[in-house]
């Protein structure tokens, strides 16, 4: 298991949001497009993955997420 770095972006916020997490285990699993995932005690859909920082110690990936609680989503 590798050590990574989560960057969760809410794209649906009036502002740009991004929260950084530090897996230093490796045994937090990378989510995959289209997963649900709870955060900020909300119900949030994974739309996108991107690989980033290529040749950093650690992998970091920014996960784009869309809230599932927001009136007129559609799955």
């Amino acid at each position: 298991m590798q050590p990574k770095i989560f960057m969760y972006r809410y794209l649906d916020e009036d502002e740009l949001i991004e929260e950084e997490e530090t897996d230093l285990t490796g045994e937090i699993e990378l989510p995959r497009r289209g997963d649900i995932i709870y955060r900020r005690d909300q119900c949030w859909k994974v739309v996108a993955i991107y690989t980033v920082g290529a040749g950093e110690p650690f992998p970091r990936f920014r996960i784009h997420l869309t809230n599932m609680s927001k009136s007129g989503f559609v799955n």
